[in-house]
């Protein structure tokens, strides 16, 4: 929210949806993206390289769903934390400014643009498990300074070994809420009850169990690491 301040110059309680709809279109073009859109008149439409010099029909763009969830969604966020719950009336100029049809309407091109283009959405990489559990003992095995830090490190350890034991998405996971994990008795494991995520959208939830598995899953343990994680931030 402050970045959206400094290139709007007003506070943030007198933005509107243009000044929004400024921002995402000056991130989007900045040349920051690592998705090329070509213009449909230009010779390499299609092409992953950048041999044009027109910088203006074509260039660095962001894809599509990393302008939605990188800058779109945290700056919706950014306005409820705010109090700004509503969808944005063009008329009266309230509710969340980035909850707006200006905003949306300018996803919605991205999306046309890039798809017309010839863009295709791009998979990250899988980190399988022997990559995985080399990470965590890394992680496990590192010596940090300070009781935040450490506190952030098994917060993160505590992130992947979950994702990784029930194939959920990492951003998804940040969003549990601690009174809805439940533990199962005789340490038979832990109950999640998911209340929002990229398909909880609409008020449905997602209830699921990780099972104890100290005795086949070394340090990918997420039932574990879970525990490690809460019992620091008991005692910092």
């Amino acid at each position: 929210m402050s970045d959206l301040e400094k290139f709007c110059k007003k506070d943030v309680h007198s933005l509107i949806d243009s000044d929004v709809l400024r921002f995402v279109v000056s991130k989007d073009m900045d040349g920051s993206g690592r998705t090329i859109v070509h213009s449909m008149d230009c010779e390499h439409l299609g092409s992953n390289d950048l041999p044009c010099g027109d910088s203006v029909k074509c260039g660095k763009r962001h894809a599509s769903d990393s302008l939605r969830s990188g800058y779109i969604s945290k700056l919706k966020t950014g306005f409820r934390n705010l109090g700004y719950v509503s969808v944005w009336n063009p008329r009266t100029k309230e509710g969340n400014p980035a909850d707006s049809k200006a905003v949306q309407d300018y996803l919605d091109f991205v999306k046309k643009e890039q798809g017309r283009a010839g863009v295709s959405a791009r998979q990250a990489v899988p980190i399988l498990r022997e990559k995985l559990r080399r990470l965590i003992s890394h992680m496990r095995a590192k010596r940090l300074q300070g009781n935040f830090r450490q506190l952030k490190n098994r917060r993160n350890i505590a992130l992947y070994c979950l994702v990784f034991a029930v194939a959920k998405r990492i951003d998804d996971a940040t969003n549990v809420v601690a009174k809805n994990v439940l533990e199962i008795p005789n340490g038979g494991g832990l109950l999640f009850n998911f209340t929002w995520g990229k398909t909880l959208c609409s008020g449905k939830n997602h209830v699921f169990g990780v099972e104890c598995s100290c005795d086949i899953c070394e340090v990918l343990r997420a039932v574990c690491r879970i525990g490690e994680y809460v019992q620091m931030a008991k005692e910092c």
